[in-house]
C-alpha cells in the first residue's frame, strides 16, 4: 500500500505544480494570449484529479471489503466458542 500511497502523493504534488502554472500565467500579461495553454492545465488537473478521486474510492471500498470480512470473521468465531461451551 505504501507504494500506492507514494504514487498519491506524486499525483497531488503534480497537481499542486500545475496549479501554480496556471496562477503565474493567469497574472502575466499574456494572459490571453495563453488561454490555450491555461485549458490545457485545466484538462491535465482534471485528469490527474479523477486519478486521485478514483484511488480514493478504491482505498474506501477496499477499507470497508476488509472492515466487513473482519466483522464477519468475528461474529464467526463468537459462535463457534460460544458451541464449544455448551
Amino acid at each position: 500500500m505504501t507504494c500506492h500511497n507514494g504514487y498519491m502523493i506524486e499525483e497531488l504534488e503534480f497537481i499542486e505544480q500545475l496549479q501554480n502554472i496556471k496562477r503565474l500565467i493567469s497574472v502575466s500579461p499574456q494572459k490571453y494570449t495563453n488561454i490555450h495553454v491555461l485549458k490545457y492545465i485545466d484538462i491535465l488537473i482534471d485528469l490527474h484529479q479523477k486519478r486521485v478521486e478514483q484511488f480514493e474510492q478504491h482505498m474506501e471500498k477496499e477499507y470497508a471489503e476488509m472492515h466487513a470480512h473482519s466483522a464477519r470473521s468475528d461474529k464467526s468465531e463468537h459462535k463457534e466458542s460460544k458451541n464449544k461451551n455448551h
